[in-house]
């Protein structure tokens, strides 16, 4: 895999799409986290598209084509929706790698109001535990994107949330406020989240119970959006 610069190519799209919707969010950050979510894969789709296209100019090939495409669940196809995201990864790499993982993703952006800038940042979010309980019951390996206040991204893991929750005794309440301070030392980028999701196949699920799920195959979904990402090899 590595000879086939998937992971340079992937880092630097999703860098390039963060970076280039965080620009926009500031002035947006009113808005309703679906309304965030929607903007960000957009940016990701078109930046993988142009990494592709720039990739095949200079070199004459893509040997590895790496695509996505999302789309939300109309409300009657919802369940119990536990998470913003479902993310089903089809990885077809000619004699190196075939298999399919889903994920499942929870959204929220910062509480922050831009009041002080002082430092340490004073993002925080409020994390339904309703929700959280429901993604670790189906995916372990469930994460939340932390929206901050400069478009930053920070990825953690779902488990740690629980693990914060677990130590303020919080089983009886319904939400929980999480502050940048106690998950930054855990945070990933988008980058790393979607090489370890995609490529090094640490994250997610390959059962197809799981697969089946957030890709909607049955009668029921927990997500309220799917994102499917192709990984093929487009010659031998």
């Amino acid at each position: 895999m590595s000879s086939l610069d998937v992971e340079a190519r992937l880092r630097g799209a999703l860098n390039v799409a963060r970076s280039e919707w965080a620009q926009d969010f500031p002035a947006q950050a009113r808005s309703e986290e679906e309304g965030h979510l929607g903007s960000l894969i957009t940016h990701i789709k078109l930046a993988l598209r142009q990494a592709a296209t720039t990739t095949e100019l200079e070199t004459g090939a893509t040997p590895v084509d790496v695509r996505c495409d999302y789309r939300r669940i109309p409300k009657s196809e919802e369940a119990t929706v536990y998470a913003d995201l479902a993310i089903v990864v089809d990885i077809d790499i000619l004699g190196e790698l075939r298999t399919k993982v889903a994920d499942l993703v929870q959204v929220k952006k910062t509480l922050y109001n831009g009041a002080t800038t002082a430092p340490p940042p004073n993002d925080r979010w409020k994390i339904d535990l309703l929700q959280l309980h429901g993604l670790l019951a189906k995916s372990p390996t469930s994460a939340y994107w932390l929206m901050c206040h400069d478009g930053t991204v920070l990825v953690v893991p779902a488990k740690l949330l629980d693990a914060i929750r677990q130590a303020r005794a919080a089983s009886d309440q319904k939400t929980i406020i999480v502050n940048y301070t106690q998950v930054r030392h855990a945070a990933v980028g988008l980058d790393t989240y979607f090489i370890d999701l995609c490529i090094g196949t640490w994250l997610g699920s390959s059962g197809v119970d799981l697969v089946e799920l957030a890709r909607g195959d049955g009668t029921s979904t927990v997500a309220s959006g799917l994102l499917e990402v192709a990984v093929r090899s487009l010659r031998g």
